[in-house]
């Protein structure tokens, strides 16, 4: 074959190639909005569930029913807290996306609390609930959840007469009275921290928390009754 029909050859081939290309493109555009508009779903309907599950029951409900992680769990509820359509979230990407989102929101609370005034405060409190009552970050990001979820706007009311109530409401075991004042002891040990300590401690795991936070020691009141400063089953 002449050089001269090669080249005819190959300007023949590139129209067909140029279709494939357009072609496939476009099939990743419509796979990306699709992927897009099922997390979306399935993150609406992870809210949902959430907000109809007691306590304790929505990370074996996920394990069991959904078969996803509880990170990828989290990755979809915020993509709809945070307002992504499916358009957005196409072109950005889903993983681009949590990684922005992660970005953005480095620590599992500013994101949940909304301003830092409201969340602030529930910082030493998870950590109080981490060391003192040896709770995973999992239980203590739900528990949290729930209070929120519940109207509760401190942890100082959770723990005290007004949380009470709810407890006995709920029929659960009171606080006892040395886990109370554990709470304000670790508290007024630990509120004047920097933001910063506490960002970076609770990005932590549970046991690196445990062994290594510099936390100054409020006692272990909590330990003993760390099963009694959670919510109702």
């Amino acid at each position: 074959m002449s050089k001269e029909a090669e080249h005819i050859e190959d300007s023949n081939r590139l129209p067909i190639l140029a279709e494939t290309v357009r072609r496939a493109h476009a099939g990743t555009m419509d796979a990306a909005k699709t992927a897009a508009a099922y997390a979306i779903e399935a993150g609406t309907a992870l809210i949902e569930a959430k907000a109809l599950l007691k306590h304790g029951q929505w990370l074996p409900w996920l394990k069991e029913h959904c078969h996803l992680s509880e990170r990828t769990a989290q990755l979809y509820m915020k993509i709809v807290r945070l307002g992504f359509n499916a358009e957005g979230l196409a072109r950005i990407g889903i993983k681009a996306t949590g990684q922005a989102i992660e970005a953005r929101y480095p620590d599992q609370w500013s994101w949940q609390y909304g301003d830092e005034s409201e969340w602030r405060p529930w910082l030493p409190f998870s950590l109080f609930l981490i060391i003192e009552c040896d709770r995973s970050t999992e239980w203590v990001s739900e528990h949290l959840d729930w209070l929120k979820r519940g109207g509760w706007n401190s942890p100082d009311e959770w723990m005290c007469d007004d949380g009470d109530g709810c407890r006995h409401a709920f029929k659960m075991e009171p606080i006892p009275d040395e886990t109370k004042d554990g709470w304000q002891a670790y508290k007024r040990a630990n509120e004047a921290r920097p933001l910063r300590d506490l960002k970076t401690i609770l990005a932590m795991s549970a046991d690196q928390i445990r062994n290594g936070c510099g936390f100054a020691d409020a006692g272990s009141h909590g330990a003993e009754a760390g099963g009694n400063v959670e919510s109702p089953e």
